[in-house]
């Protein structure tokens, strides 16, 4: 299995393409950007959700109420599987912001700049697409924020 990244307006990048695989050995000139694509793969794959805003954000989805559905559901011996299911659902949907969320202080932590400051010149916004395991995850960074999604 191998996990893909593909960047479009990062840093000196206009677009780029780098493909993982149980052995990837990076070559190039002195300022390529190899560095700043291993720094930027390094921070994508390693971050974790911001479990606060995770929170804020399930919980604005109703996920509070049918958590206590469920657990109504499994006390009184009723199957709860279409309304766990909901909730399941919830975090899923929950969870590409709360990614956007941890990834914009570290996007800062790592390359020391407001994440806006990354999108190379002119650009409106940089886009990082992360494919693998039969899963997509696009990031957005614009002037003012980090957003992301499921692609």
């Amino acid at each position: 299995m191998s996990v893909k990244m593909t960047v479009e307006n990062f840093g000196p990048f206009e677009e780029a393409s780098l493909e993982l695989k149980p052995l990837t050995i990076l070559i190039g000139k002195n300022s390529a950007g190899k560095s700043i694509l291993t720094y930027l793969l390094w921070t994508v794959l390693t971050v974790e959700p911001d479990f606060g805003k995770l929170a804020e954000v399930t919980e604005a989805l109703g996920a509070g109420r049918l958590a206590e559905e469920v657990l109504k559901g499994i006390r009184s011996r009723r199957d709860p599987r279409e309304k766990f299911l909901k909730l399941v659902g919830i975090v899923l949907e929950a969870f590409p912001e709360a990614i956007a969320s941890s990834l914009h202080g570290a996007l800062q932590r790592v390359f020391l700049a407001n994440p806006g400051e990354l999108i190379r010149g002119n650009a409106s916004r940089a886009t990082i697409l992360i494919e693998g395991y039969d899963l997509g995850l696009e990031v957005v960074i614009e002037r003012d924020g980090v957003r992301a999604s499921y692609r």
